[in-house]
């Protein structure tokens, strides 16, 4: 599953589903996004960009991917 969202014709985010066949991977800077662990995965995603957890989304937040209160980042990504 991809999704895009855009404000005013500019792509603004782009949304990864898990993929459905293991021969599909979904890589970033070299990294294999779904099978790299999670705190690992932030971890090394936030040395090539700022990351911050959604207030809307229990899952990401950053108490538990990074296992206590790291210092505040700005927001990469702001839902419309």
């Amino acid at each position: 599953m991809i999704s895009i969202h855009c404000t005013r014709d500019l792509l603004e985010a782009v949304e990864l589903g898990r993929p459905s066949t293991q021969t599909d991977r979904v890589t970033f800077q070299s990294l294999d996004v779904f099978a790299i662990p999670a705190r690992e995965l932030v971890q090394r995603m936030s040395e090539y960009t700022p990351i911050e957890a959604d207030p809307d989304e229990p899952a990401s937040a950053r108490r538990q991917l990074h296992g206590g209160d790291p210092p505040p980042v700005p927001r990469m990504c702001r839902r419309a």
